[in-house]
């Protein structure tokens, strides 16, 4: 008798603690019979009893229901899982905790407490979503897909500039057409004011003050030098050159004759198909008129280029100079040297050059 009466309080404590839904008033009820029936009881099993009773009773009431839980799953617009996104879980529009999804796109509240719910996602690429409310613990799980951000770009502009000078591989490159002072020059003047070329009064040119410098025109020496150097150099407009290239140590690959160093004048080659040209002409005048004119014909068809250069240079120039000494022995002037210098003349060339060129 005593074993059943156990086994049925056990019973009665699990239903206590955890009550079916529509049984509470009738566990109350018999908590009330198993009073009524420790009450019929004698002497201290009596009072040991219902103390006992009692106790089980407080402990099962102190104990605490466990909270809902909530699963929000996280799509993408392909309707896969969107992993590591942020979901924020908000009630009364204030954010309550965050999650991140894991690799199923799901994202997880425990011990949740009853009440009206919310979830804000954000994930990179898309738009923030926010769902709708949820009742809990009425609402357990949802799916939620997001949109992808969408982003207009406008119309973007690049502009490149080539640089007047360029340092490459030991050699230094002059770009002709990058500086607006070459215009209306000869190759000449563009090499005077190259960094590191020095052109004498003789036409003599030096490369980081080296004499004997090779000068190539598209990669083939001149061996021209002095007045011959400087009639070819003058006659040749700047708008025919596309680059100079300056070396003042060479590589291996050239003759050793430019061991003071090499100029590689580089002319221009139009490179679309069919027939093409330019024309230039430039014209100063000071005391007396100069004029600079260059004509550039190319033809190219396949892998075959033909290409004509023509250019024509006539400058009429004067010198007018006076120089005046005096030598002093103390304070006494002992000799004079007046020394006027009127040079005038005037400067016809001109230059053709024509090739034809096969690319491999």
């Amino acid at each position: 008798m005593v074993i059943k009466i156990r086994k049925f309080l056990l019973l009665v404590l699990q239903l206590y603690r955890h009550p079916p839904a529509g049984v509470k008033v009738q566990i109350i009820l018999i908590h009330n019979l198993i009073c009524l029936y420790f009450s019929c009881m004698t002497g201290l099993k009596k009072t040991i009893c219902l103390i006992a009773w009692q106790l089980l009773c407080v402990t099962a009431y102190c104990q605490t229901q466990p909270g809902s839980s909530f699963s929000l799953t996280v799509l993408n617009e392909k309707q896969q899982p969107a992993q590591g996104a942020t979901v924020k879980l908000l009630q009364h529009n204030k954010p309550v905790k965050a999650m991140v999804t894991t690799t199923d796109g799901t994202a997880r509240f425990e011990n949740l407490s009853a009440g009206a719910y919310s979830f804000m996602v954000s994930y990179t690429g898309y738009k923030p979503q926010a769902s709708r409310a949820y009742t809990i613990p009425a609402e357990a799980k949802d799916t939620l897909r997001l949109q992808p951000a969408s982003t207009a770009l406008q119309e973007v502009s690049v502009t490149a500039k080539t640089p007047a000078v360029q340092h490459k591989q030991g050699k230094t490159i002059v770009n002709v057409d990058a500086s607006v002072t070459n215009t209306g020059t000869t190759v000449l003047d563009v090499l005077e004011k190259s960094p590191g070329v020095t052109v004498d009064r003789n036409g003599g040119i030096a490369l980081q003050g080296k004499h004997g410098v090779l000068v190539m025109i598209d990669d083939k020496p001149t061996y021209l030098s002095g007045a011959d150097l400087n009639n070819l150099l003058s006659s040749m407009s700047s708008s025919q050159v596309a680059q100079i290239e300056l070396m003042p140590n060479p590589p291996a690959k050239y003759d050793a004759a430019g061991n003071a160093g090499i100029i590689n004048i580089k002319t221009k080659k139009n490179k679309q198909q069919g027939f093409n040209g330019s024309f230039t002409a430039s014209a100063g005048h000071g005391v007396y008129p100069k004029t600079n004119n260059s004509l550039v014909l190319n033809y190219r068809t396949g892998k075959v280029n033909t290409f004509l250069n023509y250019s024509v240079n006539f400058v009429e120039y004067l010198t007018d100079l006076y120089a005046s000494r005096k030598y002093y022995s103390g304070n006494t002037v002992t000799s004079t040297l007046d020394q006027p210098g009127y040079f005038s003349g005037t400067f016809f060339n001109n230059t053709v050059k024509t090739g034809l060129d096969y690319y491999v």
